[in-house]
């Protein structure tokens, strides 16, 4: 079963969506990437002055890789720090309601 990683930054969000529309080839190509190293799920979730990067790995051991070096030009464009102001690690639970 995988792990659910969950980073979050204050930042401010339009920001990244800005860099994101200006270079879309380049934000695809760093999710490619991930995927290659072994990320199950990247989703990124914003709200006023806070962002959470919230992925799906096979292990903790796996969201270590330094993967983010692909995206790193648009995060720090976007001004968004470098360390998350939290990351946590959960797993998932079985759930006959899930969809």
């Amino acid at each position: 079963m995988s792990i659910v990683q969950v980073m979050r930054f204050r930042c401010e969000p339009a920001k990244l969506e800005a860099v994101i529309r200006a270079r879309p080839e380049e934000a695809k190509a760093a999710g490619e990437h991930a995927r290659s190293l072994g990320c199950l799920h990247h989703r990124v979730v914003a709200r006023d002055d806070e962002l959470m990067l919230i992925e799906d790995w096979p292990t903790v051991e796996d969201s270590s890789k330094v993967w983010f070096q692909r995206g790193l030009s648009l995060w720090l464009e976007a001004g968004i720090p470098l360390e998350p102001e939290e990351r946590g690690y959960y797993r998932t639970l079985s759930d006959p309601g899930e969809f």
